[in-house]
């Protein structure tokens, strides 16, 4: 596909250049399908870029349209490519070797039910690049109530035990991706990323109750309080080098992952 013979794209951005392209469909949040799959992988001038290792909508809007000079897209992978996507591959022609300069997006939403925001960050100057993603939601306090009433009669006398409690509760999620590419060469190239994710709950509650045992003489009042706050978290470390070789045409990958 010819973007750059498009006039109706300028001033838009790459969804709005993939929302034309013959196989691809872009639904209203920016997410890509192929052929009806979103398990595609997209490259930017044959490689692989950490912008999208995170949000790829959000990737996609950083990119100008009048920057794309072409899009390709193979639906059957060979070896010279990494089979990540079994539904394909979306390979974005830049009209410059490398998409070069500052940019950035800042998305967010507001609600009494569920709060949302993230920022995007792409830095490119020639063979090096730097992203950053962060995003996160939060919940608000979301209260609670709970009455119990209990009665137990022994030899013709009842015990009481009456309990009123109140909580509240809140839940959070934090997620933020760092990653960076350097071509060392036509024929080498390095990236690395490293992402953080997290999913977090904090909880109070006051409980009231009132306990009446006449047989053995008792009568109790107690205010029972209890705090909570838990956070599980863990980050993901990748690094990849390639080099390819000029003559056969083939790629030599070592990749290296921690997941914790």
């Amino acid at each position: 596909y010819n973007a750059d013979k498009d006039v109706t794209s300028i001033g838009g951005d790459a969804s709005n250049v993939l929302q034309k392209v013959p196989l691809l469909s872009v639904d209203a949040e920016g997410n890509v399908s192929l052929r009806g799959s979103s398990n595609v992988q997209i490259l930017i001038n044959g490689k692989p870029s950490t912008i999208f290792s995170s949000n790829v909508a959000d990737a996609l809007k950083t990119i100008p349209a009048d920057q794309i000079k072409t899009v390709e897209v193979i639906t059957t992978p060979t070896a010279k490519f990494d089979g990540e996507g079994s539904g394909g591959i979306i390979n974005i022609i830049t009209k410059k070797k490398n998409v070069e300069g500052f940019t950035g997006s800042v998305n967010g939403t507001v609600g009494n039910r569920s709060n949302r925001g993230s920022l995007n960050l792409n830095y490119a100057r020639g063979r090096f690049g730097l992203n950053f993603s962060g995003s996160g939601w939060y919940n608000p306090n979301r209260p609670s109530y709970s009455n119990r009433y209990q009665v137990r009669t022994i030899d013709g006398q009842e015990q009481i035990l009456r309990e009123e409690g109140t909580g509240d509760s809140e839940f959070y999620g934090p997620r933020a991706n760092l990653g960076m590419f350097y071509d060392i060469n036509a024929y080498n190239n390095i990236t690395s990323s490293i992402g953080f994710r997290g999913f977090g709950r904090s909880g109070e509650n006051v409980s009231n109750a009132f306990f009446s045992d006449p047989i053995n003489g008792i009568d109790q009042e107690y205010t029972l309080s209890s705090i909570s706050k838990s956070l599980r978290s863990g980050f993901d470390w990748n690094t990849d080098y390639k080099r390819t070789f000029k003559k056969p045409q083939q790629e030599l990958t070592f990749g290296l992952q921690v997941d914790m």
